[in-house]
C-alpha cells in the first residue's frame, strides 16, 4: 500500500499556509519528533489532519482551524525551540503542540 505524504509550501504537513495570516484563521503547529511526524501514516491519517477535523467538527465557531505539523524525525528539545523562534512564531500561530524528550531520553542512554 502507498502512504502519501505530501507538505505545503512552508515545508509543514497541513494545507496550504497563507502569509500573511487569514483574519478568521485559528492556527495550530504541531512540534516534536518521529512519534508527531507520522513519517508511516497517509496524510489523511497523520495527526494533524485528524486533530483538524475533530476540532472542526466538534467546535461551533466561525473561525478557519488548520493544523500545521512541523514535527521531524530525530528533534530534540533544542531542535523544537528553534523551529518555533526561527520558523513558527512569525507565522503567528494561535496555539502550539509540543510532544518532546524521547530523543533526548535516547541520547542520554547512549552516551
Amino acid at each position: 500500500m502507498f502512504n502519501f505524504f505530501s507538505t505545503n509550501n512552508m515545508g509543514y504537513r497541513g494545507q496550504y499556509l497563507a502569509i500573511p495570516k487569514v483574519s478568521n484563521e485559528f492556527r495550530i503547529f504541531l512540534v516534536g519528533g518521529s512519534t508527531l511526524e507520522c513519517l508511516y501514516l497517509d496524510d489523511s491519517t497523520a495527526i494533524g489532519r485528524i486533530l483538524e477535523q475533530e476540532l472542526v467538527d466538534k467546535l461551533d465557531t466561525d473561525r478557519v482551524i488548520r493544523v500545521y505539523n512541523a514535527a521531524k524525525s530525530g528533534d530534540r528539545s533544542y531542535d523544537h525551540i528553534s523551529m518555533l523562534v526561527h520558523r513558527i512564531v512569525h507565522l503567528q500561530p494561535d496555539m502550539e503542540v509540543l510532544l518532546v524528550g524521547a530523543n533526548d531520553l535516547s541520547a542520554a542512554i547512549v552516551k
